[in-house]
């Protein structure tokens, strides 16, 4: 991915770009993001809309840490339904490793109930440790920098993704697939590092925005 790049016309010559939103903002985005989804709606696109049930308050297990045992999470719950609460988290510490993404065979294999709750589960996309087995079978999935390295996520000891990658788009739904209809999930709480860019990049990108916006 190149931010500059130069088109040279011919006489008669014409060049069309994809369809683009661009804004200018002071403060928050909030703003922003109405007239965006105003522009989206006037071409014809409605957003779903979301069931009143999906905006309750939500019991996170992270309390408990990446260690947690699925026993403190069964025995929280009985408390967790006094207080009222509808939704449960079940956060980072569920999962064998990070970019396989499967059940740790030691902590949750066998029990898969949610006690009458709308549950949903931990995931950070987008993200893998070196030692998983997407990573193995498939480095090209990696996120390089321009020197040719992998792009780390330094303070989480895992690389990013190539979030452009058909393949690894392809390999995200299929996970997101897996966890909503085959384990029974009702909604995904998206972990950290979804943005993935190498570090030159980011640079050039704050730089220009540093240069033309307040």
């Amino acid at each position: 991915m190149e931010l500059e790049r130069t088109i040279v016309l011919k006489p008669g010559e014409s060049f069309h770009t994809p369809r683009t939103f661009t804004a200018v903002h002071q403060g928050d985005y909030f703003r922003t993001l109405m007239d965006y989804r105003r522009f989206m709606m006037a071409q014809g696109l409605r957003p779903a809309t979301p069931p009143t049930d999906g905006k309750g308050a939500i019991w996170c297990a992270w309390g408990y840490g990446r260690t947690v045992r699925p026993q403190q999470v069964y025995d929280t719950l009985p408390t967790v339904k006094q207080l009222g609460f509808k939704w449960v988290t079940l956060d980072d510490g569920w999962q064998d490793n990070v970019g396989d993404w499967a059940l740790d065979p030691k902590k949750f294999a066998n029990r898969d109930d949610q006690e009458g709750f709308r549950a949903q589960l931990w995931w950070s996309p987008l993200n893998s440790l070196s030692d998983a087995e997407l990573l193995r079978d498939h480095p090209d999935h990696a996120l390089l920098n321009k020197d040719g390295s992998r792009r780390k996520i330094s303070w989480w000891n895992s690389y990013y993704l190539r979030p452009a990658d058909e393949r690894v788009v392809e390999y995200h739904k299929a996970l997101v697939r897996k966890i909503l209809l085959d384990w029974g999930f009702d909604a995904l709480k998206l972990g950290q590092h979804i943005i993935g860019a190498p570090a030159w990049l980011q640079s050039r990108i704050a730089s220009r925005q540093a240069g033309r916006f307040c």
